[in-house]
């Protein structure tokens, strides 16, 4: 600490933790993340601090008490005694908040907390802001705020950019292991120079007139990555994948500190799980610290029969120490000394105490012990993880003095004469106001700033100007280009282009492509091999020299992740490194490729990432020969989007149809024009087939596996691509990594083929004004690829009426939909079916579902956007029914009907037959005949 030293530690105090010998695999970039200069210790600074916030905080929770009604607000995570579980949680972690922000934390870190810590956290943003020289903050001069400033609709308030620290509540411990990998890389891929700094460069702050303050860091620093959860959280198994992915054992810049709402002796700790998670993480190669007993327990522990005294305890279970701790003075001290020769001694040691403390000492835990806390962050080890175990007591508050404390002071309560209750009075003017106790006039006003010239009004306003946010350069990144001007001829897979596309850009647009980073789960290591070959690879293990490139076309140390990432891993690094544009100001594009049996582990986490402004691109890549165990994204994302439902209003987002990602894949059978082998010719209708399609609400099967099916949702700022052809593939792909790194910018799914289609079919135009105006259809998310007007010549000379062309030729007789690979498929059964009707046959080939169903939502007014899409792919004058294909679920391109409400017979994963070129004119045969059934 800056400031005078009144109370300094010299050492460690007893019972703090002992740090494991440092590891022999540090990174070089890791201890220059999380350095800081070695400052004093002001304890007594650190004792009024924590008053203030304990009293602060729990005024705040009278406030949204008295604001919400019937007893409380519903919180995140509460129930009916939320408001009960913020006081115990205020009580529990008011010592390790305040040394956490008043002396641990450092300009850079990020800090992520539960949301029933936002008291605490409201408090100490209060305090920060009262003492900020330069501060306009709305807390800054006044006292007592209108209780509306800290409860707004009912629901706890979130602290406005907290002094440097970024607070991300509503995310899960793993987060913090995939955004500290997410930063050791950037530090070690700097972008180019030239594109740095245009985007708000950092400003200078004055620091003269303050010479007991400490200049801020410097901008755009790196920190640590900070978790504080509960250990409970460590029993869901999917935190225990960044433990021991071997990426994770080398990030020095990683923290957890996990609060242990239990007593730290030995049954009771096994009883918890505390010790087998400590086991797991030394396992894994993390450091383990425990602050467990606190100093005046550990001090008995010390004395003549207090080692017999640490091995009663040691022995005792859960229920048993809580009995104990509601026993009387004389029964606490017979059951504390328990049977045996060993009581003899704990006896004599407990004669020498009263029952108050004895009562104290049994509570007495490291967790609510400044000094001891203030120790345990001091020996981080800066080379590797750590998870510091701190076990707390949610009834500290509530003793008479407090045993640990080194200056020997009283709590709050106990200082002014009263109890802790307060005691509620009403202005003139109606408002509530409070007293403490019986001696209000005494009381120290929570809302007011600390005394001016005290120990703590000087060491909060070191730690403001400590973690002062201030406008970091941003950098830009590099435009992609939109075409690469290659030709794609022949049969070409969309997998094999979107290789040929990454390998371009490493090798024709080394700047444009210097910020994607790419990582991929084992099944899919061969999609980027070219890719791969021209970046090199990188490790956390490697320590990166500045000009010495380890790829040929990258300045840098390797643009794709050495070691293939689970499928249960690869969400959260995606979203992890998706953030640095914002969290550092430093752009990276980073792309995922993952196969279809990986991608149900893989989409849930994906689409629902904690936080909004991560950016990335996910390829599934899919094998049409087999079935695809997969789940929908439609139905994971945006938790707070409203359901549309499936039918023929059209109310089924299509997000799913980028796959249906979503359903479990059928097995296409390679049409002729695809080039494969076809079985004989033969046209199946579908009404001889006992249940072609499951219902709108049943289970998808195939192959023994099973999909719930439901209503599907749309999720904002994501889309999701399924082109057919490779320019198609090429001209998505560019676009949606362009997309990325930047503000305003979006996400992108995107799936892709291994099974190969003869390109002429894609009918590209050869001019640039067709070329372009292809290039429009494709990003809008579809194009008319044969229009199916039959002349007038050609039919007769039959007049216009219902389903003509705006030629006064006859409109087609049907349009087949596809989406993906199936649109070979679809082609053939419109040259069949066409040859068969004499009349001609519409085909529209989707690259986005998703971007049309939102084009569809628009015009009915339920978002905001484009419409143009749907007249250019279903026109009015040229109606008519619809079959719709996909290799995914088939419901999710249903929406279609919806447009004109025309019917629909939509084809996909399901089916009892093969989706193959027979089963598509089967459909539409059906279709047709079912329409003219209809009654006149």
């Amino acid at each position: 600490m800056t400031g005078p030293v009144t109370g300094s530690a010299t050492g460690p105090a007893a019972g703090s933790p002992v740090t494991p010998a440092p590891a022999d695999n540090a990174s070089p970039t890791a201890s220059a993340s999380v350095s800081a200069a070695v400052e004093p210790l002001d304890l007594p600074a650190l004792i009024e601090i924590e008053r203030r916030l304990r009293g602060l905080a729990t005024a705040l929770i009278d406030d949204i008490e008295d604001a919400a009604p019937h007893g409380g607000p519903a919180v995140a995570g509460g129930g009916g005694d939320t408001v009960g579980t913020l006081r115990a949680t205020t009580r529990a972690l008011a010592s390790l908040i305040t040394v956490l922000w008043f002396d641990a934390l450092r300009a850079g870190d990020q800090l992520r907390v539960p949301p029933a810590a936002f008291p605490l956290l409201e408090a100490v943003h209060r305090l920060l802001a009262r003492h900020d020289p330069g501060s306009d903050s709305p807390f800054g001069p006044q006292s007592r705020p209108a209780p509306e400033a800290s409860v707004e609709a009912g629901h706890l308030p979130l602290p406005p950019g907290l002094v440097g620290v970024i607070v991300a509540p509503r995310s899960g411990p793993a987060v913090t292991a995939w955004d500290a990998l997410a930063t050791r890389y950037a530090t070690g891929h700097p972008a180019p120079a030239e594109i740095i700094g245009h985007a708000g460069a950092a400003t200078s702050t004055d620091t003269g007139e303050h010479p007991d303050v400490a200049a801020p860091a410097a901008a755009g620093t790196p920190g640590r990555q900070i978790c504080l959860l509960d250990h409970t959280e460590l029993f869901d198994g999917t935190v225990w994948e960044p433990v021991t992915d071997p990426r994770v054992r080398r990030l020095g810049e990683l923290l957890w500190v996990v609060t242990v709402r239990a007593h730290p002796d030995a049954t009771i700790a096994a009883e918890a799980g505390v010790t087998d998670q400590a086991r797991l993480f030394a396992a894994a190669d993390w450091q383990v610290l425990t602050v467990g007993h606190g100093r005046t327990l550990s001090a008995l522990f010390g004395r003549p029969g207090g080692q017999a005294l640490r091995r009663r305890l040691d022995g005792m279970g859960c229920a048993e120490f809580q009995e104990l701790l509601r026993s009387p003075g004389a029964e606490l001290r017979r059951r504390l000394a328990g049977p045996g020769a060993s009581g003899a001694g704990i006896t004599r040691l407990l004669d020498e105490l009263s029952d108050d403390e004895i009562a104290a000492a049994l509570r007495d835990v490291g967790g609510n012990d400044l000094p001891l806390l203030v120790d345990a962050f001091d020996e981080v080890d800066p080379h590797r993880p750590t998870v510091l175990f701190v076990h707390v007591d949610e009834a500290a508050a509530d003793r008479v003095g407090e045993p640990g404390r080194s200056d020997g002071s009283a709590r709050p309560e106990e200082a002014d004469g009263t109890d802790g209750t307060r005691e509620r009075t009403t202005d003139p003017d109606g408002t509530a106001a409070e007293a403490a106790g019986t001696g209000g006039a005494g009381r120290v006003d929570e809302w007011a700033g600390l005394p001016a010239g005290s120990a703590g009004a000087r060491l909060a306003r070191t730690v403001r100007r400590r973690l002062a946010p201030k406008p970091a350069a941003r950098t830009e990144p590099a435009r992609i280009p939109p075409d690469l001007g290659r030709s794609y001829l022949g049969r070409v897979s969309t997998l094999a282009t979107f290789g040929s596309v990454m390998r371009d850009l490493a090798d024709g647009r080394p700047r444009a492509a210097a910020g994607i980073v790419t990582a991929t789960t084992t099944e899919a290591t061969t999609a980027l091999a070219g890719w791969r070959d021209a970046v090199g690879t990188w490790s956390v293990s490697q320590a990166p020299t500045p000009g010495q490139p380890s790829g040929p076309a990258h300045g840098q140390a390797g643009g794709q992740l050495a070691e293939p990432v689970p499928p249960g891993v690869l969400a959260g690094l995606l979203d992890g490194l998706g953030r640095t544009w914002q969290r550092l100001g430093h752009p990276l594009r980073p792309i995922g490729v993952t196969s279809g049996t990986s991608a149900g582990r893989v989409l849930p986490h994906w689409c629902a990432g904690p936080d909004g402004d991560a950016q990335s691109v996910l390829v599934v890549v899919t094998d049409p020969g087999r079935p695809t165990a997969t789940v929908n994204p439609a139905t994971t994302m945006n938790p707070a989007g409203g359901a549309s439902h499936a039918g023929a209003t059209g109310g089924a987002s299509p997000i799913g149809a980028i796959g249906a990602i979503g359903a479990i894949g059928a097995a296409d059978r390679p049409s002729p024009v695809g080039g494969g082998t076809a079985g004989p010719a033969r046209t199946i209708r579908l009404s001889e087939s006992t249940s072609a399609i499951a219902g709108s609400t049943g289970t998808i099967a195939v192959g023994g596996s099973a999909l719930p099916a439901g209503p599907a949702r749309a999720a904002p700022g994501t889309v999701c691509w399924e082109p057919a052809f490779a320019q198609d593939l090429a001209w998505c792909a560019l676009d949606a990594i362009d997309r990325l790194g930047r503000p305003g910018g979006r996400s992108a799914l995107l799936r892709v083929s291994t099974r190969p289609i003869e390109q002429s079919l894609a009918g590209i135009p050869a001019d640039a004004e067709g070329r372009a105006r292809r290039r429009a259809g494709v990003l809008a998310g579809g194009y008319r690829l044969r229009d199916g007007v039959t002349s007038a010549n050609a039919t007769g000379g039959a007049g216009a009426g219902p389903g003509s062309g705006s030629g006064g030729g006859l409109g087609p007789a049907v349009t087949l939909v596809g989406a993906g690979c199936v649109v070979a498929d679809v082609l053939a059964a419109a040259d069949e079916l066409g040859a068969g009707l004499g009349r001609g046959v519409a085909v529209v080939c989707l690259t986005s579902p998703d971007l049309v169903w939102r084009a569809l939502q628009a015009r009915r007014g339920l978002l905001p956007g484009d419409t143009s899409i749907l007249d250019e792919l279903f026109p009015a004058d040229r109606r008519g029914p619809l079959v719709t294909v996909t290799d995914g679920d088939p419901r999710t391109l249903g929406f279609l009907a919806g447009v004109h409400g025309d019917p629909v017979s939509a084809l996909g994963a399901g089916m009892v037959v093969p989706v193959d070129v027979a089963t598509i004119v089967g459909a539409a045969l059906d279709l047709l005949d079912e329409i003219e059934s209809y009654p006149a």
